[in-house]
């Protein structure tokens, strides 16, 4: 399969890797996005910084999901507690497998 240029794989010591840019998929009105498959912080509207979907290979489909609401009180491109289940009102949801960065 071709790669677009919003996607990236790699591989690293035998763990297949790859790069979504999330940025652009949702165009509605959101405040923060969500990994809530492993708790992580993908973006926050009040920093403007985003951080690419990299699900690791054999960690299954992720759920990236848009919220409206309150930031959680994390690092955009680090874990987050909050993300495991996020507060606030979902927009949007996309999904990206583990490894590949195939939809899901």
């Amino acid at each position: 399969a071709l790669l677009s240029g919003a996607e990236s794989s790699a591989s690293f010591m035998g763990m297949s890797s790859c790069a979504k840019s999330l940025q652009g998929l949702c165009s509605g009105k959101f405040d923060y996005v969500c990994d809530v498959t492993v708790p992580w912080l993908h973006h926050k509207r009040s920093t403007g910084k985003w951080a690419d979907a990299t699900p690791p290979e054999g960690t299954g489909c992720h759920s990236y999901v848009f919220l409206q609401g309150e930031e959680p009180d994390c690092e955009v491109g680090s874990a987050c507690p909050s993300c495991e289940r996020p507060g606030g009102n979902p927009v949007k949801t996309v999904k990206v497998q583990g490894g590949s960065c195939d939809s899901c």
